[in-house]
């Protein structure tokens, strides 16, 4: 099925402006940065001061946000501009939080605290009333006082925004998506991001004695030592975290797909050495259009062991 793509801009008094059809773009969503990004280049110039932006794809909205940058270009006859927006988390993150410590926080308190400022509002997570107080230090941004009450307190690192005007604090729901057979599959291994070992500073000493060891990087000749001021758990989650860097499976199937990071993903058509990428989920995604079509490229969260036909175990 033929997809058309549309981008719709807005003033800053709400007023629609009429954009011409993307030159190009590219859509990046990724499990790491709380916000989506979007670049598109439009065949025109004149336009007003864009304040949001939207990308529609047989006009399902694919991204909503707020303009970060606008360019306007005049060279070898064309006449362009280039949008480069981020998601209305953008808000969160651009914003400081209100210093200062609360007693009892909730989710109604935060909002009110830190949310009824910005002309935002708080949905979902508990509503119940912590003991205790909780601190927003000076020169954080909203977003980390946010997500630090979502972990202490809610025992998640959910939070998102739905539309323009609201914060959720309930993880987004992970859907299922079957796309069409790839164009390209990517196995990359980056050893560079592998830890080998983790140093853990005792805090009575102040020496750095506990040592938590990666033994399947070591095996693999891996040197490479971190130092912590924290836990053990710390430890590991840095160790883990760089296992998950180092080996990254990607596929790009033509069109473009509506996937998010944490949704499941399954694939017509898989070549057979690739089948263990069935119903993987997925950790980053990005949609691009432009000369050469639409593609959608996804990071899959695949296991480790199960290596395609001709590729070494790590």
């Amino acid at each position: 099925m033929k997809q058309k793509v549309l981008c719709r801009g807005y003033a800053a008094d709400g007023s629609r402006v009429c954009c011409s059809a993307p030159v190009d773009f590219r859509l990046q969503r990724d499990e790491e940065a709380p916000a989506d990004g979007l670049t598109v280049t439009l065949a025109e110039t004149g336009l007003p001061a864009l304040y949001r932006v939207e990308l529609l794809v047989n006009g399902v909205c694919l991204f909503g946000g707020l303009t970060d940058e606008q360019h306007e270009r005049w060279a070898a006859g064309r006449r362009e501009t280039e949008l480069v927006c981020r998601s209305f988390e953008a808000l969160l993150l651009d914003n400081k939080a209100v210093p200062g410590a609360v007693r009892c926080p909730s989710r109604t308190v935060m909002e009110h605290w830190q949310l009824r400022p910005l002309g935002l509002r708080a949905v979902g997570g508990s509503p119940r009333v912590f003991p205790g107080e909780y601190t927003a230090a000076f020169g954080e941004s909203v977003y980390n006082v946010l997500r630090g009450f979502a972990r202490l307190y809610l025992g998640r690192d959910a939070l998102w925004m739905p539309d323009e005007t609201t914060v959720s604090f309930s993880p987004r729901e992970a859907g299922r998506c079957t796309l069409p057979a790839p164009v390209e599959v990517v196995f990359s291994r980056q050893p560079a991001e592998r830890i080998s070992e983790v140093m853990v500073q005792d805090t009575r000493s102040g020496g750095y004695g506990t040592v938590v060891e990666n033994r399947p990087a070591k095996t693999d000749g891996v040197v490479r030592r971190r130092f912590l001021r924290s836990a053990v758990g710390d430890a590991a989650a840095l160790i883990a975290a760089g296992e998950k860097a180092a080996f990254v499976w990607q596929i790009t199937v033509p069109g473009l797909w509506n996937v998010r990071p944490g949704d499941f993903v399954d694939v017509e058509e898989m070549p057979g050495d690739f089948s263990a990428l069935q119903g993987a989920r997925a950790e980053a995604v990005r949609l691009t259009g432009g000369n050469d079509g639409l593609f959608t490229r996804v990071t899959l969260e695949a296991e480790r062991e199960k290596t395609p036909c001709g590729l070494q175990k790590n």
